[in-house]
């Protein structure tokens, strides 16, 4: 009767989609139906009658057949046995199921059948595995990341710390775990920050509202360093289904001490940049001035405002312009880093302005230029000592050459108005002597002042005696300055030795007449001196000009801010000079009475 009950129920058993069988008390097959037929790839007569254990489905694990066998004993002696099993199916391929054995009793409550399910759970294990492993991989992700994070449960007990919180905390494991945050907080920082932190906390746990904080800057209690985090709070569930907290924080400690340093660096720039006794620049690749300093402004002239709106091409000398644009071509085709050059500049007043420019750059990660960085020495004093040292040299040479023609035109000149060579040796001697003594005073700029007519008739008295009828000298008394008067002495004397060289004086009656108008103006006076050759040789302007006429050019223009015109006239040469001398000096120079 219990074996045709059974039976009966074939039909309902195929119906189900879970995998369903029957087993003797002692466990044997008497029936699977076909949805575990087909899962399994076995027939009816093949299966029934095995014991349930050893049937192919668990032969795979040892294990799984003694886990099977005391669940086929339990659930004989009347216990229901659950439990998630990896079995083998058809192919040998592997299933997942959840497997469950129940007794079958009968109205007398004897147990007269076992009752195996069990239902495939291969997706949903699937599933549970690569959640599990997911959460291994993001539990390990914030446990091994560099910034601190904690959760903190709704009793502010601390449950769970990242590596980098540990460092933060000077601990290598996780001792702190259980531990009243609070607690943790005040023996890290002083009183009245752990305090402002638990208050923060609890305020996230009972609004919901999230904290944020982007300086917490104060001396660690436990550290006794100044440090600076930024935290942020958020609410999350916990486990229990209450409210917890999950903190994270960043230790800006050493960005802070990174950002010190650069902003001291730029204030060092700065003030570097800004005090500097030389010009100094940033420059666009294109030329223009992007930073200047107020040193470059003064050099130039110009205002920062002023300079920032030009470019370097628009104050160079248009002379100076083509080497310095070639170097700065090869500096950004990457030929070389720095370069340096003198060149000229020209001032917003339109004077010229020598520089010793050395230029570096900047250059962004592909190499090109990102800016130039221009450092400008003046060095116009330097360049115009230079110039007067060329001047020096030159007229040193020239002088030299007009000393031995001058030495042998008086020799000349003395030997045939000499009685005899004693008288010869006498006179020879004695304008030997007074060419020294001129040479002296055309050089000594400390030799306090003198009258134009004395530096005049110095010179001359060299050659000629006092009133010789070879010279004349007209002209109010105007007194000069050490400086100015070199200057006119050396003029005065280039135009003598030219007029006994080439011009009146180099024969027997030519005469020299030198006149002179002083105009005495607010701080200086202008005078006009004509200097009027006769009786010499035939005159014909020269194809050239020699040294000593372009010195006493330059004696005129630069030293005296006078003019010269020079007229070579049939009866003798004519030259008229205009210069201007200070009204004072280490004694006033000028006019007087």
């Amino acid at each position: 009767m219990e074996t045709m009950e059974v039976s009966g129920l074939n039909d309902v058993f195929d119906a189900v989609i879970a995998f369903v069988g029957v087993l003797s008390p002692d466990g044997r097959i008497v029936e699977i139906n076909q949805p575990a037929r087909k899962a399994t790839g076995v027939a009816h007569d093949d299966i029934a009658g095995v014991i349930f254990w050893d049937a192919p489905w668990f032969a795979h694990d040892p294990a799984l057949v003694d886990r099977v066998r005391t669940a086929c004993e339990r659930a004989a002696a009347g216990d229901t046995v659950r439990f998630d099993a990896d079995v083998r199916v058809a192919g040998g391929q592997p299933m997942t199921i959840d497997f469950q054995i129940a007794p079958q009793r009968n109205a007398q409550g004897r147990v007269t059948a076992l009752v195996p399910s069990a239902t495939d759970i291969s997706d949903r294990r699937r599933t549970e595995i690569a959640l599990e492993n997911a959460h291994d991989t993001f539990a390990t992700v914030v446990r091994s990341s560099p910034f601190g994070v904690v959760v903190i449960d709704a009793d502010l007990v601390l449950r769970f710390m990242s590596d980098g919180a540990r460092r933060a905390f000077d601990v290598e494991h996780d001792e702190l775990i259980g531990r009243n945050y609070g607690e943790i907080m005040h023996a890290a920082w002083p009183d009245a920050v752990a305090r402002t932190i638990v208050a923060q906390l609890r305020s996230v746990l009972e609004t919901g509202r999230s904290h944020h904080s982007d300086d917490l800057t104060d001396t660690r209690r436990d550290r006794a360093v100044v440090e600076t985090y930024e935290w942020r709070a958020d609410r999350i569930f916990m486990p229990d289904r209450r409210y917890g907290v999950v903190c994270h924080f960043y230790d800006l400690s050493e960005r802070a001490h990174y950002e010190a340093a650069i902003r001291e660096s730029e204030e060092l720039f700065r003030s570097t940049f800004e005090n500097a006794a030389v010009g100094m620049a940033h420059v666009g690749p294109d030329g223009s001035w992007l930073r200047v300093n107020q040193c470059l402004c003064e050099m130039l002239g110009y205002s920062k405002q002023e300079m920032i709106s030009l470019r370097f091409q628009d104050v160079t000398h248009p002379e100076d312009l083509v080497t310095d644009l070639d170097k700065l071509a090869g500096l950004l085709h990457g030929d070389y880093n720095e370069y340096t050059i003198q060149k000229r500049y020209l001032r917003r007043d339109g004077q010229v302005v020598w520089a010793t420019l050395t230029v570096g750059c900047v250059r962004r990660a592909d190499g090109t230029v990102d800016y130039l960085i221009s450092v400008l020495q003046d060095i116009t004093r330097q360049k115009e000592a230079e110039a007067q040292r060329d001047l020096l040299v030159d007229e040193l040479n020239h002088r030299v050459k007009n000393l031995l023609a001058t030495i042998q035109s008086v020799s000349s000149h003395t030997r045939r108005s000499s009685r005899d060579p004693d008288d010869f040796h006498e006179r020879f001697t004695g304008r030997l002597q007074a060419i020294s003594r001129a040479h002296d005073s055309i050089f000594d700029n400390d030799a306090g002042t003198t009258t134009l007519r004395e530096i005049i008739e110095g010179q001359f008295e060299i050659y000629y005696p006092k009133g010789s009828r070879r010279v004349t000298c007209t002209g109010p008394r105007v007194r000069l300055g050490a400086g100015p008067a070199g200057n006119v002495g050396i003029i005065v004397h280039e135009l003598l030795t030219n007029a006994i060289k080439y011009g009146a004086l180099s024969t027997e009656d030519g005469q020299v007449a030198i006149d002179w108008t002083a105009a005495r103006e607010p701080g200086e006076t202008m005078i006009t001196m004509t200097w009027t050759e006769a009786g010499g040789p035939p005159v014909t302007e020269p194809e050239t000009t020699g040294f000593g006429s372009a010195l006493i050019r330059i004696m005129l223009t630069q030293s005296l801010k006078g003019e010269l015109h020079t007229d070579f006239a049939p009866t003798g040469l004519v030259v008229t000079m205009s210069l201007r001398v200070e009204n004072n000096g280490g004694r006033k120079s000028g006019t007087s009475g």
